[in-house]
């Protein structure tokens, strides 16, 4: 149970104010109701016309609540992370965004159509081993993002092959790759005018 939950639980009544159902950490009270009353309590308030829901806290409060500074200058996410890219994500009009998206729009501005927002934490980090539990795609530290368009997002990363490919400066024979000595292939690789 993280903190904020424990905190929760224990600053909690211990029964449902309408029905008196007993508080158990299975069982999430709203507002001091279990979910059934509490939805019942709703259903009435609207009716009535004086429900008022609780409007969101800014986005830049949201994300800095489940922020956490890291020694190496990025500020990781402790949020929810996506199991299947790594990156972390917060509901928003009841659609799950990544956070270093949200960031970028709240902490530096609008994100340009078609662009990709690139982690340069990581295009930095040689160690890194990428895939899922690499720890820069959890970064929201607004320095640390920059907008870039998607060919050359994956450019900058040294684990595509691409991003490998582009920082050779030699082809596998050992001529370097010059504007003389190089050919640009319909597709955008490169070949070694020597070798052929």
């Amino acid at each position: 149970m993280s903190d904020r939950a424990r905190y929760r639980f224990q600053h909690a009544t211990d029964h449902c104010v309408d029905c008196g159902a007993p508080r158990s950490p299975v069982v999430k009270m709203i507002r001091d109701r279990c979910p059934t009353c509490y939805r019942r309590h709703v259903k009435i308030l609207k009716k009535q016309g004086t429900f008022q829901p609780i409007p969101p806290a800014p986005m830049n409060e949201r994300l800095a609540a489940q922020t956490q500074e890291a020694p190496n200058g990025c500020h990781h996410w402790t949020g929810m992370i996506n199991a299947t890219t790594g990156y972390g994500t917060i509901g928003l009009n009841g659609v799950n965004n990544y956070v270093h998206r949200l960031a970028y729009a709240a902490f530096v501005g609008p994100i340009p159509e078609g662009m990709k927002i690139d982690h340069v934490c990581h295009n930095g980090d040689p160690e890194c081993r990428g895939e899922t539990m690499c720890m820069h795609r959890r970064c929201l530290n607004p320095e640390h993002l920059e907008a870039v368009p998607h060919r050359q997002n994956i450019l900058r990363s040294h684990l595509t092959a691409a991003g490998r490919n582009a920082l050779k400066t030699h082809c596998k024979h050992g001529h370097e790759f010059t504007p003389e000595n190089t050919i640009s292939r319909p597709k955008g690789a490169r070949a070694c005018r020597a070798c052929h």
